[in-house]
């Protein structure tokens, strides 16, 4: 029975299992793992027991899959087993439960997902399950190679799911997997070249370990030439494609199988996206990537609106859905889009051109899934627009054309009313779906009632709510909160005071909902980064939801209950102008003075005002101008190669030109420093002779006595008298250092070695004279050996256990004696 390759087939799974750390929160599921695979390889022993030998492999699978179920039940279901270890149909209950709520859980999060029992349950199982499938084909079936499929399908789960990762992150996860793999080729290899005679290893034995005593053959090249071209090949794999550049690809509106939404897109039926997912990944990503720039034609003084994407109206317990009626208004060549829904006298107000230019690489749905724009609102046309539709009531704007490299120029209203003129428009009626609450959450009433006490109109009341839940109520902004699917989510949110743009947004348009003002969440990007002379550059990081209210007259306006602060997701964020409270000096402060600027009749300001400091904003004109120039008309660039990574190469050339030169210089000083006696000084002189032969071309055979070398160095090389001489005199002091019972004197051997290398160098061709100064072969040669041997992983373990065997192996021949 083979131990050794048992406990291989059980370590590669695990190493394998690390890759799931982009997926999950914490450490439970891994530890869960590891006792899953424990469990499976103990029933692998046993079912290779000599009595159990002829049991189909399928049967011992099916063990294996039955004592893993008896684990799980006992992790996760103990409470409700049969003493605590035994399935029953009320552990097997609770057991498919937890699966049901991860399965619910991965739909609305993304990655990585909180370590719910949910999760850890479901990531348990999965590695057990493919430990018991790699110990069935790698030990009992003995294909180890086909054994790579099952820990294959561990790496596909993180790249299937799109989760970011960091790349040095990415490189460490798939390392460890190789090796676990290539681990598991290795032991089998061993074992079966064991069957055949003498084990090839990486070691020379001592005559006295031989197995025939003497003439054991060296095959420690042999052994190590597989692993090192397997070593080869993963890291070409490996860094080959960080290095070639390429187009880094953000899903800007990707559609979801399973999202939320339902409608019809184009000519037949698309898939709708789940904006709130795609968000929370944008913000979640660990390093923000360039979506899209545009540029203005609002001053510098003046903040841009929102780009929005997505209009969830339908909110439910939870959250909000996206929804279309499937007949939008098909656009033509002008792009003229269908009125904002309750404005009135739209030429009121003034117009913004925005020339978008969505960056390369950047990708909406496949053809059955939907890609929306985004665009501030309300936009009244947009070009070019062919083969567009826009939603009549959300002027969402979308169709089944790819966004990669996309530019078009948008024409919007410029909705930026006084604070007076809100005060007095008050509501209007609206649809019904934007004013209907979820039963399960009208016992909020009273705290919206609480919360906005002593606000008359729905202006005050509106003010109120935002001002709590962005100063005055104390909330706090982070992205690391746990993630319910029913009623408790948003009173879970109300009592603990933390959460994202995506919890504030949702719950401002609960409560005022709850307080008959019509609301829906919108989601999209804030306005980005100024980069000087109206251009603007929006991230992942940007990405944002926001509260919509609607006003007689005005129709849905903006409104940004998130908390200030520099935190990715709210860092570029802003409110309006017309949602800060005329005459605040301070957080939540309030008062009934006019903010200078912002009019008391017609329109307001359009620069918005930070909640933080309830003064507007103003944009300084050359902000982000260090970024060289960019211009929106041209497609934000992604760069396939990491900054880290250039910096990477970039030394590892500079390593390359110069470390051949440091290498033969620093072994040549270290030769005659460690040289402290005639005949040390004679071996220096004959190894810094024959590496400035290889040097310079001449090579020598490793047969040749030093005598022959001389003779052949003489007779081929022009190099003189003096030269010649000097190559004599090294060669008869390394034969009697070598051979004679005193060695002769090395008083001038450091001068002649001096004078045979300038008349090698005279001897030679300039390319030859220079590459033998720049890149000394010498030196190139050691190093390749040294780094073969350093990275001949496999072979170091082996020589490891080897030692240890042989020692353990003397010790019980001691104690026998």
């Amino acid at each position: 029975m083979n131990h050794r390759l048992t406990l291989t087939a059980a370590a590669a799974a695990v190493l394998a299992s690390t890759s799931l750390f982009v997926l999950i929160m914490g450490g439970k599921w891994f530890w869960g793992g590891m006792g899953a695979v424990i469990m499976v390889a103990g029933v692998g022993t046993v079912t290779r027991l000599r009595a159990l030998r002829g049991v189909p492999p399928i049967v011992c699978f099916v063990a294996a899959l039955a004592v893993l179920l008896l684990y799980l039940n006992l992790v996760y279901a103990s409470s409700v087993s049969f003493g605590g270890v035994l399935p029953t149909a009320a552990s097997l209950t609770h057991l498919w439960s937890l699966v049901h709520s991860a399965m619910r859980d991965m739909q609305q999060d993304s990655p990585p997902v909180p370590d719910h029992p949910g999760i850890v349950l479901l990531a348990t199982a999965g590695i057990g399950a493919v430990a018991a499938l790699t110990d069935l084909i790698a030990v009992r079936l003995r294909r180890s190679a086909l054994a790579g499929l099952p820990l294959l399908a561990l790496f596909s789960v993180p790249v299937a799911s799109g989760a970011d990762k960091n790349s040095v992150e990415t490189a460490a996860l798939f390392c460890l997997g190789m090796v676990g793999y290539l681990a598991l080729l290795s032991a089998d290899g061993r074992e079966r070249l064991r069957l055949w005679g003498r084990l090839v290893t990486p070691w020379q034995p001592a005559a006295d370990e031989a197995d025939d005593g003497q003439g054991a053959p060296n095959t420690r090249a042999l052994a190590a030439s597989g692993r090192r071209i397997g070593l080869a090949a993963v890291a070409l794999a490996l860094f080959v494609p960080l290095i070639i550049p390429g187009l880094s690809s953000h899903k800007l509106a990707p559609g979801n199988p399973d999202g939320n939404g339902r409608g019809t897109v184009g000519r037949g039926p698309g898939q709708l996206p789940d904006p709130l997912v795609q968000m929370t990944s944008d913000l979640q990503e660990g390093k923000p990537k360039e979506v899209l720039s545009y540029h203005t034609t609002l001053s510098a003084t003046e903040h841009p609106p929102n780009l929005q994407i997505y209009v969830l109206n339908n909110l439910t317990e939870d959250t909000g859905t996206l929804a279309l009626t499937g007949q939008g208004a098909q656009l033509g060549r002008s792009g003229t889009m269908p009125s904002a829904p309750g404005l009135k006298h739209p030429s009121r107000w003034g117009t913004i051109t925005t020339q978008i230019t969505v960056g390369a690489g950047t990708t909406g749905g496949p053809s059955t899934q939907a890609s929306f724009l985004p665009m501030p609102y309300p936009a009244r046309a947009f070009v070019p627009a062919d083969g567009w539709k826009a939603d009549p009531d959300t002027l969402m704007a979308y169709s089944n054309q790819s966004l990669s490299g996309l530019t078009y120029t948008v024409t919007s209203s410029d909705v930026d009313p006084s604070q007076q003129l809100l005060a007095s428009s008050g509501t209007a009626p609206a649809p019904k779906s934007d004013t209907t609450v979820p039963r399960a959450l009208d016992s909020l009433l009273g705290y919206a009632r609480q919360v906005t006490r002593g606000a008359t109109s729905a202006y005050a009341k509106a003010e109120a709510l935002q001002s709590w839940f962005s100063s005055r109520g104390h909330f706090k902004y982070s992205l690391n909160v746990p993630r319910a699917s029913d009623a408790d989510a948003l009173k879970s949110f109300l009592h603990d005071k933390t959460g994202y743009c995506q919890q504030f947004a949702f719950a401002m348009a609960i409560l005022a909902r709850l307080l008959h003002i019509p609301s829906r969440v919108a989601v999209g990007f804030t306005a980005g980064s100024s980069i000087g002379h109206g251009d603007w550059l929006v991230r992942t990081s940007d990405a944002h939801a926001w509260t919509e209210l609607y006003f007689a007259g005005l129709g849905w306006l903006s409104w940004e209950p998130t908390p200030p602060g520099t935190q990715i997701g709210q860092g570029t964020a802003y409110a309006p102008s017309y949602t800060v409270p005329a005459g605040t000096t301070g957080p939540g402060g309030g008062g009934s003075g006019t903010t200078p600027g912002l009019g008391s009749t017609g329109t307001g300001s359009r620069a918005t005002g930070h909640l933080a400091l309830g003064l507007k904003r103003q944009i300084p004109p050359d902000v982000g101008a260090g970024l060289g120039g960019f211009h929106p008309a041209v497609p934000v660039r992604h760069s396939g190669t990491p900054p880290v990574l250039l910096i990477l190469i970039a030394v590892l050339l500079a390593v390359a030109l110069v470390g051949p030169r440091v290498t033969r210089s620093f072994t040549s000083r270290r030769r005659w420093i460690t040289a402290r006696d005639d005949a040390t000084r004679a071996h220096a002189a004959w190894l810094e002779l024959l590496d400035d032969l290889a040097d310079y071309g001449i090579g020598h055979g490793p047969g040749e006595t030093p005598r022959a070398v001389a003779r052949r160095v003489t007779a081929g090389q022009k190099l003189g008298r003096p030269a010649s001489d000097a190559v004599q005199r090294i060669a008869q002091a390394e034969e009697r250092a070598s051979y004679a019972r005193a060695p002769g004197s090395s008083e001038g051997l450091p001068a002649d070695v001096s004078t045979v290398r300038r008349a090698v160098s005279d001897s030679v061709r300039p390319a030859a004279r220079w590459q033998a100064r720049l890149w000394p072969a010498s030196a190139i040669e050691r190093s390749r050996k040294v780094l073969s041997h350093a990275f001949d992983l496999f072979g170091w373990a082996e020589v490891a256990t080897a030692r240890i065997r042989t020692r353990l192996t003397r010790s019980q021949v001691i104690d026998q004696a």
